[in-house]
């Protein structure tokens, strides 16, 4: 017998009350719940047949496609654990995760078969129509066993990858679809990619609920024009944008829109306003992968001029503020998050001595409790809120001096002129460190008026003393602004005909 739900047991309940319904959508394209049950059915069976089951990893290499979620829940069905292996990536990086992962078997459309073609695989590739004997049968296993495996960059440049049971992805499911009260009318905003882990917010919340995914295409996730144009189609009305991609849409031309949440990197305080108008609910989400998701979270409103705290533990979860020695801060001392409750992953795929290191034992939590040591810095607020300062690993220093990354963004979008705005600390062109900002539109203001705005509300070593202007900022997968690219292209001064002096 199992000891609970598994996270696909959510869907197929609710397939079985409502089968006719739409499941997930993408322009003129759908599955009903029925015909998504059914492709994935004849897809866990074949996997099966090739001896997939409980603690096996399957790996998914396909585009953003409705039957990609009839892929998901087939390996799922199967018994076994997804492993995203996306697209996008370098061949090299996703051979590595399938190393890494003991993944012999891949499901793949045909962009994804090129890819991987070569590798030591099986590809299954085939169409997911009725086959005979493709029953919805599943292998009975416990709520423990891995429901997927998620790789996140690693501090050495080899990716780890984070093993989530069913139990913690059926805790963050069911907590969230009761947080939101989802349910038949919700049409979720299906944004993330399939090897982030907020997809499993945008589309297992809603399905275990009777609603919709309205699954963004690849094209229309890199083209803020394009997305808004989907978002618009498809009458969205709940679901998660990146901060980088929030002050590049009109929220006023999206009047079915619910409750929007952003999560992954702090949101510009001015986003607050533009998203709240109108009536619609602004919430603002935080989890590492560790963690399932998201564990703490906040809804805002009103005019923000300060970065936005990132809220309180999220029912069911535990969020400590502690020192060095794990004891717990006071009010308005910086410490790091630590968080425990039943959505902690089971730990890092063969890396127990990593697992040991960030998922140690919770002081604080009953007998056999773990917590997962987040390496972010915080603060508990004066109304009671967790603000978030800076990774631990991020904290830099100018002229010997100690600067909050985060601070600077947060000055800088303030800015009437500033769109988007990331600090970087790089060489200067006397080898000395200098702050960078990189500044959207391309017709941001320049290093001295951004100097003259900073020195407004900050010492002068925490200035920006160079400014890059560009069209957009590069986003990563994730939707994350990709930090690597900026260095790439902008890091040296002189290098780009929009950087100031």
């Amino acid at each position: 017998m199992t000891d609970g739900p598994l996270l696909h047991d959510l869907v197929l309940a609710q397939a079985g009350r409502t089968p006719d319904a739409t499941a997930v959508r993408q322009g003129d394209g759908s599955l009903t719940y029925r015909e998504l049950v059914s492709a994935a059915a004849v897809l866990a069976h074949r996997l099966r047949e090739l001896g997939a089951g409980p603690e096996t990893r399957i790996g998914i290499c396909h585009r953003r496609t409705p039957g990609l979620l009839a892929r998901v829940l087939g390996v799922l069905m199967s018994g076994a654990a997804y492993v995203p292996l996306d697209p996008a990536h370098p061949r090299r990086r996703l051979a590595g995760v399938i190393e890494d992962a003991g993944i012999t078997t891949v499901v793949a459309d045909g962009t994804g078969a090129e890819l991987l073609a070569g590798l030591p695989v099986r590809l299954e590739t085939g169409p997911l129509e009725n086959e005979r004997g493709a029953g919805a049968d599943v292998p009975v296993m416990p709520a423990g066993a891995a429901a997927y495996v998620l790789y996140t960059s690693g501090s050495t440049g080899r990716p780890k990858g984070v093993v989530v049971s069913h139990a913690s992805a059926v805790s963050f499911v069911t907590m969230a679809g009761e947080v939101f009260g989802l349910d038949a009318g919700c049409r979720s905003i299906g944004f993330a990619a399939l090897g982030f882990d907020v997809s499993v917010l945008d589309v297992f919340a809603p399905l275990a609920r009777g609603g919709s995914v309205m699954l963004v295409p690849e094209e229309d996730r890199v083209d803020a024009a394009r997305l808004q144009r989907f978002l618009e189609r498809h009458q969205v009305t709940w679901g998660t944008i990146p901060p980088a991609l929030l002050p590049l849409l009109e929220p006023e031309r999206l009047p079915w829109l619910r409750d929007l949440l952003t999560a992954g990197e702090p949101a510009g305080p001015e986003q607050v306003a533009r998203w709240t108008a109108g009536g619609r609910r602004f919430h603002n989400w935080y989890g590492p992968t560790e963690t399932t998701v998201c564990v703490v979270g906040t809804e805002l409103t009103g005019v923000w001029d300060r970065p936005l705290p990132i809220g309180h533990a999220l029912p069911g979860c535990r969020a400590y503020i502690l020192d060095d020695l794990l004891r717990p801060c006071l009010p308005g001392t910086p410490g790091e998050l630590c968080i425990g409750g039943p959505q902690l992953a089971r730990g890092y795929l063969g890396r127990p001595g990593l697992s040991a290191e960030r998922f140690v034992p919770d002081p604080y939590g009953g007998p056999g409790a773990r917590m997962y040591r987040t390496g972010d810095q915080v603060v508990l607020e004066d109304d009671g809120r967790i603000g978030f300062i800076g990774r631990l690993d991020r904290q830099v220093k100018v002229q010997g001096q100690r600067v909050e990354i985060g601070e600077v963004e947060a000055v800088l979008r303030a800015h009437p002129g500033v769109r988007q705005a990331v600090a970087d600390v790089t060489d200067g062109a006397t080898g000395l460190k200098e702050l960078t900002a990189y500044l959207t539109p391309e017709d941001a203001p320049g290093i001295e008026e951004v100097r003259a705005h900073c020195l407004e509300s900050m010492p002068a070593y925490m200035a920006p003393t160079r400014v890059v202007r560009l069209a957009a900022l590069p986003l990563t997968v994730a939707g994350k602004i990709d930090l690597a690219a900026l260095r790439a292209s902008h890091g040296r001064p002189g290098r780009s005909p929009a950087a100031g002096p």
